[in-house]
């Protein structure tokens, strides 16, 4: 049998003429006029292929150039364009955010954008980073990253939620290069603090320079002047120009925020009340003073007296404000909450966060302020009246500040101004800082003292003055000119050393290591700090000291602490 596979094909025929067979439809003739239309149409196939290939060249250059355009709008963009994953990898980022921090793009790719970032701004961003993927709103804030040569950058930084293909959220954040802005607006703040430091010592030099010609001018004249008791009256000017000096230096540490503060629990409204007499006293004529003191009021805490003062620099002020016609004072309280959007205007360098607040505003009439004005007021000694007319707003400033407080300003040339003061409410617990131990009654008569007598300061007309009124009391004096010579004084004889007085600060070592060096060595040794600052600069051992002098001070405010320190020992004796 054949294996069909084999078997050979049958190749097919022409068909046979003679027989009178057809050909197949395929080779059927055309006639002349199917051929003229079919060469036609093949024409217009062919112009349309041609057509369709130019434009499908022409679409091709459009890509090409919109590529190219995507190129130059995105990665050579003015800013860097990054797009970072939840764990803050780089997914993807255009030339210009790789020549901002000076690397190349391929080794950014997939790295934690967070090295980039200064170490001090990461809290800030961990906490915009989770505001955006949790909440999905727009995120912007200025940021630090450090460049590859180890130079500090300031970028703005704006990010927006989005999704990639699959679905994840991602962050599409922009880098606007705002370092030379931050640069500049350092330059101007420095160049502004020197102008204000001027303004500063102009000021000091100018109310100082004042009170040291009526002191010199009262000391000569007092040696002769033959009217008979006139070396007491003019000590007794000299006297009145010292604690005037003192009273302006009280001034100064207000304003630096190291002001004398006793906390305590305070109505803002019996305070205004209590001194409206005082006040209707401070404004010129023609001015009137109006309340609107809501009560029922929180209380706040803070010190009543340095409150005192800020009310009255800023009555003042508004009374200075009006021209010969006069106008109207609004005082006004009321409880309110900060919110977060008002944090942006009040004064720089309030530290209050949002939430319940009594507000105590003080708004005039008057001439009002322009953006340059209200940029100067808080400088020390600025004003537009004359020099010479003390530290003013700037205390106002530091009285806040120590208060834990906020100053608010809002001023219109031609349509007055008002300040609000933004006081925190008390606690519900009252924690009152105790009283300095200078509480006892003041002695009759002098002050008879014995006993031996340890003085440590490095000022010599301190230490003069004081060893003269300690020895006018019948104490014995022992000097040391700095901490560490007072500790070794103390070692020597500590039996017989009744008492110390220790300057706080001094070279070498300052009082307040040679205090714990001292009550180290001896818990009931006897110990007087003295500053200039206020008590709250001794807060490390206030409960172990026995006295606290604050400089400058009267003899009779020396005795009544001296009576005071002495009197359990002198009871136990």
């Amino acid at each position: 049998m054949d294996d069909p596979a084999n078997k050979p094909q049958e190749q097919p025929h022409p068909p046979d003429r003679r027989s009178g067979e057809k050909p197949p439809a395929l080779f059927k003739r055309l006639l002349p006029e199917e051929h003229r239309t079919l060469i036609q149409d093949l024409q217009v196939h062919q112009i349309e292929l041609e057509m369709q290939n130019e434009e499908l060249s022409r679409a091709q250059l459009e890509l090409e150039i919109s590529r190219q355009n995507y190129f130059d709008l995105y990665d050579l963009a003015p800013v860097g364009y990054m797009t970072l994953s939840e764990r803050s990898l780089i997914l993807e980022l255009n030339l210009t955010a790789a020549t901002l921090v000076g690397l190349d793009r391929d080794r950014l790719l997939n790295q934690p954008f967070t090295q980039l970032v200064h170490a001090e701004d990461l809290p800030l961003y961990y906490q915009k980073r989770q505001a955006l993927f949790d909440q999905g709103g727009p995120q912007g804030y200025e940021l630090r990253l450090l460049h590859a040569s180890g130079e500090v950058i300031w970028v703005n930084l704006q990010a927006t939620l989005a999704r990639d293909r699959a679905g994840n959220a991602v962050g599409r954040i922009s880098l606007g290069d705002i370092t030379e802005r931050k640069r500049a607006e350092t330059a101007l703040f420095q160049s502004q603090k020197l102008e204000s430091l001027g303004i500063l010592a102009g000021g000091m030099a100018h109310d100082f320079n004042n009170l040291l010609t009526a002191m010199l001018g009262n000391i000569e004249l007092s040696t002769i002047d033959p009217e008979e008791g006139a070396q007491a009256k003019h000590l007794a000017v000299l006297r009145e120009c010292v604690l005037r000096a003192a009273g302006l230096c009280r001034q100064m540490l207000a304003y630096a925020g190291k002001g004398q503060f006793i906390r305590e629990p305070i109505r803002l409204d019996y305070l205004i009340q209590g001194h409206l007499d005082f006040m209707n006293l401070s404004v010129a004529k023609g001015v009137d003073l109006h309340l609107e003191l809501q009560p029922g009021l929180p209380e706040i805490e803070g010190d009543a007296a340095q409150i005192e003062q800020a009310l009255m620099n800023l009555i003042v002020n508004a009374s200075e404000s009006f021209g010969p016609e006069g106008g109207t004072v609004l005082i006004r309280t009321q409880p309110r909450t900060l919110q977060a959007s008002d944090l942006a205007g009040l004064v720089p360098g309030s530290q209050v966060e949002p939430g319940p607040y009594v507000v105590l505003e003080v708004e005039d009439t008057g001439a009002g302020m322009d953006s340059a004005t209200l940029r100067k007021i808080f400088d020390p000694f600025f004003t537009t009246k004359f020099i010479g007319r003390g530290l003013g707003l700037a205390a106002l400033l530091g009285i806040m500040r120590v208060n834990g407080g906020a100053v608010q300003v809002r001023s219109l040339v031609g349509h007055g101004t008002c300040f609000t003061l933004w006081f925190p409410l008390a606690p519900s617990e009252h924690l009152t800082e105790p009283a300095p131990p200078a509480c006892a009654p003041a002695p009759q008569g002098e002050l008879q003292g014995a006993g031996r007598v340890l003085l440590v300061d490095d000022d010599e007309q301190v230490r003069a003055v004081l060893s003269l009124f300690l020895r006018h009391m019948g104490f014995e004096v022992i000097e040391a000119h700095n901490g560490e010579e007072g500790v070794t004084a103390y070692r020597q004889d500590p039996d017989q050393i009744k008492l110390v007085f220790m300057d706080i600060t001094m070279p070498r070592m300052g009082g307040l290591e040679a205090t714990h060096r001292i009550l180290a060595e001896c818990s009931q040794a006897r110990i007087i700090l003295m500053s200039g600052y206020a008590q709250d600069s001794i807060e490390t051992c206030a409960d172990r000291i026995s006295g606290f002098l604050k400089k400058p001070f009267l003899r009779t405010e020396l005795e009544t602490l001296l009576a005071h320190c002495l009197e359990p020992r002198e009871a136990n004796s």
